[in-house]
């Protein structure tokens, strides 16, 4: 079967089959007509071969903004008078870098389709009744704590603020007001420990607020080595399954609260100032052993549900046996 990658172009979710064998990335006329009504050509000189070898001449090609995994790149996409799936090749893989992991996991697990109204009434009430989950605010894994340990002999580290583009100082001090407002950060006058803020635009336009900690505290720590699971062993858990939910957490790592003795070492430099982190930071080394621990210990004994990181699957060999361990989860 053909892996799939979704994929967002020029604004539009487009769901693409991975083809290494092609040098670039194809769409019928059709279909980009249907998707890109207003998008104009730019003429194109090549000549593609098909797998059958006949010679194809695009009628074709249009810059498109590609969006994957916060990242944002613009690539040509090139349009044949062809049927068949858009394709994703060689040239738009050198531009973008795929999770391999997911994009291997999920395409086992296969399309989605259609769930019927009695279902889909059945979902919606499950959710109305757990609907504080869902709220537009930061929730709290109360169970477990994270904690950082330093090496032996380790000494602390303060690395100036560096500076912003203007262009998106406004919105990195809006974030900023934000995860203070969230509890996420707190103002402190002196640190010993600072690491600088690195702002990262995400593929919906948003900002994540990042420390640059591989030039301050990662060095200086012991990596916490439980291990990610591999993709057999999430396929294991989940074999068997006709039908399956994903649950996303939103600001996974932010849910997990910092130790108090590990909230130090996580302080940004920022060009507003110092700030602790209280809850775990992105671009801590051992932030995915630490996450992956606590979600495992927190789903653990619940039948049909298997978890990488902040992506929650659940499943079951029958609709009721489905919805059943999704509510056991919620």
């Amino acid at each position: 079967d053909p892996f799939t990658v979704p994929v967002n172009v020029d604004g539009v979710l487009l769901t693409m089959e991975l083809d290494t064998g092609a040098a670039v990335s194809v769409i019928s006329w059709r279909e980009f007509q249907r998707l890109f009504p207003r998008k104009r050509l730019q003429p194109a000189s090549l000549k593609l071969r098909t797998y059958t070898g006949a010679m194809v001449k695009p009628k074709g090609l249009a810059k498109v903004v590609v969006r994957h995994n916060d990242q944002s790149v613009e690539l040509p996409l090139y349009v044949v008078d062809t049927t068949g799936p858009a394709l994703l090749g060689r040239e738009w893989l050198q531009g973008i870098r795929l999770d391999w992991k997911n994009l291997v996991f999920f395409n086992h697990l296969g399309p989605s389709r259609e769930m019927s109204k009695h279902w889909q009434e059945k979902l919606e009430t499950m959710l109305d009744s757990h609907s504080e989950l869902f709220k537009d605010e930061l929730g709290t894994i109360a169970e477990e704590q994270a904690e950082l340990v330093l090496r032996e002999g380790s000494q602390p580290k303060f690395v100036k603020a560096r500076s912003v583009p203007f262009a998106l100082q406004g919105a990195v001090e809006a974030e900023l007001v934000k995860m203070e407002k969230l509890g996420i950060i707190t103002p402190v006058a002196t640190s010993e420990y600072a690491t600088p803020l690195v702002p990262v635009v995400k593929r919906d336009g948003s900002l994540r607020l990042c420390g640059d900690y591989k030039t301050t505290v990662n060095p200086c720590l012991e990596v916490d080595r439980y291990p990610l699971p591999r993709i057999d062993d999430l396929l294991a858990a989940l074999a068997g399954g006709e039908e399956f939910s994903k649950i996303d957490l939103s600001r996974a790592y932010q849910q997990v609260v910092m130790a108090e003795s590990s909230r130090k070492l996580l302080t940004i430099n920022t060009h507003k100032g110092l700030y602790t982190m209280n809850r775990l930071a992105f671009g801590i080394s051992s932030a995915p052993s630490i996450f992956q621990r606590i979600m495992d210990n927190m789903l653990k004994g619940l039948q049909g549900v298997s978890c990488y990181l902040d992506d929650i699957l659940v499943t079951g060999k029958t609709k009721q046996e489905h919805f059943h361990n999704l509510e056991a989860v919620l």
